[in-house]
Parts: structure tokens; C-alpha cells; sequence
């Protein structure tokens, strides 16, 4: 059976310099929260730059992407977006107000709750959605590229167990 061999990245050096000045310190649960920040970061970072080519941001996108996958009539309470999108009213209302801007969404009087507003996607909207969803699917593709299928598995189904005992 061939070893592999895995490089020391950033988080092994911390790990080792805090096992120098601290060797009481038990590391290897910030080791995975330091490496699921720095693949947080370069994951959003890859997005971003695919997304900033359709004049979109990361947000933006989520909200077009969570109104579209809801299907017809592509439209939803602010709370149910929010809830999607796990965020709190103030930051969604900033974000909606953007792509109103854009005329990618626009609000609905919701006639079941007049305090409520509907956020509906506009047809602009969802021709953007939908023309560049599958380049977005390729990024996140090409992005975990260096993973095997039974890796890219294997990780799934950690982060889902991970996730899950957190909901």
C-alpha cells in the first residue's frame, strides 16, 4: 500500500508553535475550526470572483439562488428568507435593497399579513440565476478538485453529521 504524503500548511505550524509555548493545550479541535476557516475563505474568495463577473456578490447570489430553487412562483416572506439563508431581518433588508437596485427582486405587499412583505424574483432575476448557475456549480467543482470522489464523500458526510447535532 503506497504511504501518502501530506505537507505541513499553516495550521500544523501553529499547532506546533503553541505545542512548544503550551504543550498542555490539546489542538487538534482548533486545528479543524482554523482549517474550516482558511477553506471558508478561499472557498468564498473563489465564488466571489466567478460572481463579481456577473455583477453579483456572495449574498446577492444566495438570495437570487433561494428564491429560484423555491420554484413558481419564485417568491417568499422576508422570514422564510431569512430562515433559508440563516440571517437575521436587518442584514437580509440590506441585501434585498440591493437587488431591487439591480431589478433582480422586487417587494409584493403580502395580502395575507399586511405588515409583510413578499420578495419575488423578477424576470432579469431569474435569467441571471439561471444562466449562471451551472458555471457557479463548475467553480464549486473546480474548487474541490483536489479531493477524490470518496473524499469529497467522506467530507460531505462529516460536515452533514457535524452540522446536523448543531440544527
Amino acid at each position: 500500500m503506497k504511504q501518502v504524503s501530506i505537507e505541513m500548511d499553516k495550521i500544523d505550524l501553529m499547532t506546533e508553535q503553541w505545542a512548544k509555548e503550551r504543550p498542555e493545550l490539546k489542538a487538534e479541535s482548533m486545528e479543524i475550526y482554523g482549517r474550516l476557516m482558511m477553506v471558508n475563505k478561499l472557498a468564498e474568495k473563489a465564488m466571489a470572483g466567478f460572481l463579481k463577473s456577473h455583477g453579483l456578490t456572495n449574498p446577492e447570489f444566495d438570495v437570487l439562488a433561494v428564491l429560484r430553487r423555491a420554484g413558481e412562483p419564485y417568491k417568499l416572506s422576508v422570514g422564510e428568507l431569512c430562515e433559508a439563508a440563516l440571517l437575521t431581518s436587518g442584514a437580509m433588508t440590506n441585501r434585498i435593497d440591493k437587488l431591487v437596485k439591480k431589478k433582480l427582486v422586487e417587494r409584493e405587499a403580502n395580502m395575507d399579513d399586511r405588515r409583510g412583505v413578499h420578495v419575488v424574483l423578477t424576470a432579469a432575476g431569474f435569467e441571471l440565476i439561471d444562466s449562471i448557475i451551472h458555471e457557479r456549480f463548475a467553480v464549486a467543482d473546480r474548487f474541490m478538485g483536489n479531493l477524490s470522489a470518496d473524499d469529497r464523500k467522506s467530507l460531505n458526510k462529516t460536515l452533514k453529521t457535524f452540522l446536523i447535532s448543531y440544527e
